[in-house]
């Protein structure tokens, strides 16, 4: 970031963390916790104080704007060095072998592909500075890492959709390297429906269900313990 908008964050930062300093890896937030303060800030601008002051409202969202435009320059900037990740090509043929569908929490530059029709929709293109008429420029389409996302766009009811008719039918379900962490409400739910709909068959229009397929073999890799215990209880007892 330039100085100024990295001037800006560091006081925003310091706000929400007193003890914050740049000087300090051990300080530094981490990125949800961040946007979730940020967007708590915004919601209770007017609320937590009788009048604007110095710092307004307009300069906070441009602060945040300003950091998720980074982060998205940045992925571009590693993009083509993570493409030649030896195991990529590996687990790709895999998936093309299994006709596996993956399911994503992270932030991906597909967000979507459809089989049939063979069109993806590409949320993450190369950020450009263009500016609108009032001089703001355009940021990709992000849902910020925050602790309740926002997924209002039509896009993201069509992903989570897709999503849940996905997690509905399988015959092996695996959780790789995905923790399923307490602040991810939206994909517990989501994978509670997918996990309900395989014992009691997804819903038609009509509001009635298809048959049930069963439920998934679950297979979950991951040392940490906890994610285990947490995708089993979201998965529940009828799901080996």
């Amino acid at each position: 970031m330039d100085k100024d908008a990295r001037e800006q964050l560091r006081k925003i930062i310091e706000f929400h963390h007193p003890g914050f300093t740049a000087r300090r890896k051990t300080s530094f937030p981490d990125i949800e916790q961040l946007l979730t303060e940020i967007a708590v800030n915004l919601e209770l601008f007017e609320a937590s104080r009788p009048a604007e002051g110095k710092f307004t409202k307009t300069a906070l969202a441009d602060s945040r704007a300003d950091l998720l435009f980074k982060i998205a320059s940045w992925f571009h900037d590693i993009y083509e060095r993570a493409t030649d990740t030896p195991w990529l090509s590996a687990i790709v043929d895999r998936i093309r072998r299994e006709r596996a569908a993956i399911v994503s929490f992270n932030w991906d530059l597909v967000l979507v592909t459809h089989k049939e029709a063979k069109e993806r929709i590409e949320a993450f293109l190369h950020p450009r500075e263009i500016k609108s008429k009032a001089g703001r420029h355009y940021t990709p389409l992000i849902v910020p890492p925050t602790y309740l996302k926002d997924f209002n766009r039509p896009v993201f009811r069509q992903l989570w959709r897709r999503c849940t008719d996905v997690l509905s039918t399988p015959k092996k379900l695996v959780f790789l390297g995905y923790s399923l962490p307490p602040a991810d409400l939206h994909a517990q739910f989501i994978l509670r429906c997918g996990f309900h709909n395989q014992l009691e068959g997804r819903l038609k229009k009509d509001g009635s269900r298809y048959p049930a397929t069963g439920p998934a073999k679950v297979t979950i890799v991951n040392p940490d313990q906890e994610a285990a215990r947490r995708i089993e209880a979201v998965a529940g007892p009828n799901i080996p």
